[in-house]
């Protein structure tokens, strides 16, 4: 009895050695989102688009795109599972509720959310979602919509660490900036929608009011195509690069700092294609020449009258009946 209670331990012992890397293998990591406020959860969005002509894509529950959200933190009220969407060799079957920068609400995948891994749900602080909303979509979804932005970065980039804020009230969030200088004469540079630089912030804390992707910026190793709306030191208000935000990584946005409206414009780079040019309208048809006489001469002699039209472009003011009849009462009393 104790040698088969033995034997059964070492067959125990191998399965476990054989299972235990495909279990470490298969741990399912939650999509990372943060308490914004009112009951809604602020995640990053990774598909590129101004929310408007592209981004990730929101749908409702028969699958139908209804609308976008732009590229960066937008938030969800709610999760629930629903159809599994492939997206640039990732999946998931997890969505959340939430509203499209068209207004339209609608449910949006987890797949499109940076962090986490494979059917990953979102973070466990954001709650399952009642079916007074109706489910997630049951069919296969389409990709997000590609517009003119640059295809979003590598998973290991999704995932690196962003660039440390807090909000210090009134819509304003606080992140310290690295680049030395007075804000004057030297520090972070501040552009406006052209690139041109209209003032500097001070090495230190700052406050920005809302983020936005655009142009990438490099320096050195250091990459970020994320931008900030913020007011520089002369009082010039712009956009600073998150690259020049202290800690996070290459392409990290700024924490907790929401979506830019259209109301900022865009960033440097970050504008929408411009809409088509109307197509011109047909040149309209030349008049026809003497197509009903507008100017009649009636000369009469003892002989006989004598009656010239003298045809003109366009239509006249007398019509051709009134006219005839008008020269048959002259030609009689003549």
């Amino acid at each position: 009895m104790a040698r088969w209670t033995f034997r059964m331990a070492i067959v125990a012992a191998a399965l476990a050695a054989s299972v235990t890397p495909a279990a470490r293998a298969s741990v399912i990591k939650q999509v990372p989102c943060t308490k914004v406020s009112n009951g809604k959860y602020g995640c990053s969005f990774y598909p590129p688009g101004d929310g408007i002509s592209g981004g990730a894509p929101v749908q409702n529950h028969r699958g139908k795109v209804v609308g976008y959200l732009n590229e960066g933190r937008n938030w969800i009220v709610c999760q629930a599972s629903g159809v599994t969407v492939h997206y640039h060799g990732y999946y998931n079957h997890f969505w959340g509720f939430t509203v499209a920068n068209d207004g339209n609400k609608g449910w949006v995948n987890a797949v499109y959310v940076s962090g986490g891994s494979n059917n990953g749900p979102f973070s466990a602080i954001v709650p399952d979602c009642h079916f007074k909303l109706r489910s997630p979509p049951k069919h296969t979804s389409p990709p997000p919509r590609r517009t003119r932005k640059p295809m979003p970065p590598p998973p290991d980039q999704r995932t690196q660490a962003q660039v440390p804020c807090r909000s210090i009230g009134g819509g304003k969030h606080q992140c310290r900036f690295w680049p030395a200088g007075d804000g004057i004469h030297h520090g972070a540079p501040v552009q406006n929608h052209r690139g041109k630089v209209v003032g500097r912030l001070n090495q230190g804390s700052n406050w920005v009011i809302c983020e936005r992707s655009g142009a990438t910026i490099k320096r050195g190793s250091l990459a970020n195509y994320w931008w900030a709306w913020t007011e520089a030191n002369d009082h010039k208000r712009g956009w600073v690069n998150a690259l020049y935000g202290q800690g996070g990584d290459n392409y990290g946005d700024f924490m907790g700092v929401p979506p830019c409206s259209t109301n900022h414009g865009y960033p440097p780079g970050g504008a929408p294609p411009p809409p088509p040019r109307p197509k011109p309208k047909p040149t309209p048809p030349p008049p026809i020449i003497g197509s009903i006489p507008h100017f009649v001469t009636v000369t009469n002699n003892t002989t006989c009258p004598h009656i010239e039209f003298i045809a003109a472009a366009g239509s006249g003011e007398t019509d051709a009946g009134t006219v005839l009849t008008q020269l048959h009462s002259d030609f009689v009393t003549a």
